[in-house]
């Protein structure tokens, strides 16, 4: 490890590093990584969970090292969207698993109304969220990966420039505009909204 440790090694050469079976390029990751996922997934579901979420995301990057491509986005990027996702499982989790004794006779659960959605409704969404992932697409990177943080991860302005090293003035910039374009490409799709 003394030789990853020498000079600061990019994110992205220590995923190709640990693709290459250098699993101490792992550890250095979690080092950098693991109290901002920590931070960010304790916020959801409690320090004692995030901390397991953050686990297993680290596996999940051992795992699937290989699958990085640098050209969809930043390391950063990318472990953060993985924590997302394990934080967005466990809350489902959560919510599938009623506590117990809560409501031993279903009378709540039976007052509840069918919050099923209509497949009308759901087609729209569908077609919303194909549209708005396409037009994110379209970003230029440092757009995209500001606008991703900050609205798909829920970072605020701060944590989005910590986590991409850039000053708050130059986050606040790349979101600002990101969105203006987005407006511009989305209003041009002319979907019901």
């Amino acid at each position: 490890m003394a030789a990853i440790d020498a000079h600061p090694v990019p994110d992205e050469d220590l995923v190709r590093q640990l693709a290459q079976g250098r699993h101490e390029a792992l550890e250095v990751l979690q080092e950098r990584y693991g109290p901002l996922l920590t931070s960010l997934a304790a916020r959801q579901v409690g320090r004692p969970a995030a901390e397991e979420i953050v686990q297993d995301v680290f596996l999940t990057v051992w795992r699937h090292a290989h699958d990085f491509d640098r050209r969809r986005g930043t390391f950063r990027a990318w472990v953060v969207q993985i924590a997302r996702r394990q934080t967005i499982n466990e809350l489902r989790r959560r919510r599938s698993r009623p506590e117990p004794d809560a409501d031993p006779e279903g009378v709540l659960l039976n007052a509840l109304p069918d919050q099923a959605p209509d497949v009308a409704d759901q087609l729209v969404v569908d077609e919303r969220r194909t549209a708005v992932r396409g037009a994110v697409g379209t970003l230029p990177q440092l757009q995209r990966e500001a606008v991703a943080l900050a609205f798909l991860d829920e970072l605020t302005h701060r944590e989005v420039a910590r986590a991409l090293r850039v000053p708050l003035g130059t986050t606040k910039t790349r979101i600002r505009s990101g969105l203006l374009k987005l407006r511009v490409e989305l209003v041009s799709l002319e979907l019901p909204w």
